[in-house]
């Protein structure tokens, strides 16, 4: 019954990838693929400039604990929060079935990190054989025990307290935050479990394969011992889960949007209206526009303060957010096109010409563009030390600008 169930889940998986690969949407290019992609680049790029040392034990402990933050801090989401699992839990599929379908997703995304740290090494043609040795140990054990850790912190929640409070809840003012202490530190074994077995096999001289024997074994063991606490959790936690993720929505009196106060005070009330709507609409219907601006305001506002003074980090800090302002305005054209298609007698009820249409909706498309622009402006000038780092923001109101331009102009006259 569990394998039928194992291999039903798995090729559920691998069809529900095929399909994204075969017919993506703008969600998953601009929201998964073009960030992993920038981050491949990035790595390769910068190859020599962010070589990790893992020539002896200490450099090889830092390593090791840098592979372990994904499986660590994304062994919550993956075991428990997954979009389908309440589905799958009324299916009445075996709690052991999916514990190592949620597993091999874990081991699939630590993988994916793991080959990406290596990219510096070939990008750099350096030897790669002691690199891959610690980041195996790490990345295995790392994986193991994270799952060790969440199964056994949700197999305690999922227990009756009576109010009792535990060891781990010390220190914590917040009820709801102590409560759900053993999920808060249940990151920190895989780190610490990951630097201790990269730091056994980097403390060997060259490249020595046997000393990987002992953190497979302990990979082995802390995965199969983690079924069982998987198992016994799923029932009691699993419900909690989507208790503690519940959001309620907002009163009545909040969800206005808000015209005539603070910035929007100095600005046109008719622009201001079209830019609250246009903010409403473009973030339901365009969510990806704003959540692709995170990954590139990160990931390059630490590259700029890590590896600015190298070249090659500033050409692929240029075209990743270049590429991102366009994609954006990508999505500013997309809204006017989606007005053409719809009624726009609302727009004709108050009165509202081209020109505070224009406006409205290059305030939106601006707004997105700070997003990325003031972080990687702030490092390009101070971090970086390199100059027109003001380019950044007049870059991204210029392509809002255009973007708002066509997209009037798609949309078509009142």
């Amino acid at each position: 019954m569990v394998v039928r169930a194992l291999r039903l889940l798995l090729r559920n998986d691998i069809l529900r990838l095929r399909a994204l690969l075969r017919h993506p949407t703008a969600g998953s290019v601009l929201g998964i693929a073009f960030p992993a992609l920038l981050i491949i680049a990035l790595l390769w790029a910068i190859g020599p400039a962010a070589l990790p040392d893992v020539s002896d034990a200490r450099g090889a402990v830092g390593f090791g604990m840098l592979l372990a933050a994904v499986p660590a801090l994304f062994s919550y989401t993956i075991l428990f929060r997954g979009s389908d699992a309440p589905f799958i839990r009324r299916l009445g599929l075996p709690g052991r079935a999916l514990y190592w379908e949620r597993s091999c997703r874990l081991g699939a995304l630590s993988g994916a990190a793991t080959a990406a740290l290596l990219l510096p090494f070939l990008a750099a043609s350096s030897p790669l054989a002691r690199p891959l040795l610690v980041a195996l140990s790490a990345s295995t054990v790392a994986w193991a025990t994270s799952l060790l850790a969440l199964s056994g912190a949700a197999r305690s929640l999922g227990r009756p307290r009576q109010g009792r409070r535990g060891v781990l809840s010390m220190g914590f003012r917040d009820p709801e935050l102590a409560a759900a202490a053993p999920l808060v530190y249940a990151p920190v074994l895989p780190l610490l479990a990951a630097a201790v077995a990269a730091g056994f096999v980097g403390a060997a001289p060259g490249a020595q394969w046997t000393r990987l024997a002992l953190p497979l074994a302990i990979s082995v063991l802390s995965a199969a011992a983690a079924t069982r606490l998987y198992e016994a959790a799923l029932p009691r936690f699993a419900p909690r889960a989507l208790e503690m993720a519940f959001a309620p929505p907002p009163p009545a009196d909040k969800g206005d949007l808000a015209v005539g106060r603070g910035l929007t005070a100095l600005l046109p009330r008719r622009a201001v209206a079209v830019w609250a709507r246009d903010a409403a609409v473009g973030g339901r219907r365009f969510p990806w526009a704003a959540r692709l601006a995170w990954p590139i305001a990160l990931i390059g506002f630490f590259a700029l303060a890590r590896w600015g003074a190298d070249p090659a980090t500033r050409t692929w800090v240029l075209a990743a957010g270049a590429l991102a302002l366009v994609a954006q305005g990508g999505a500013v054209v997309a809204l006017g096109q989606m007005e053409r298609q719809g009624p726009r007698w609302v727009d004709r009820a108050l009165g509202l010409g081209w020109g505070s249409r224009l406006t409205g909706r290059w305030l939106w498309g601006w707004g997105l563009s700070l997003w990325i622009g003031v972080p990687i402006a702030v490092a390009w000038s101070w971090l970086a030390g390199a100059a027109n780092g003001w380019a950044w923001l007049v870059a991204g109101a210029v392509t809002a600008g255009i973007a708002s331009g066509v997209s009037v102009g798609v949309a078509g006259r009142i």
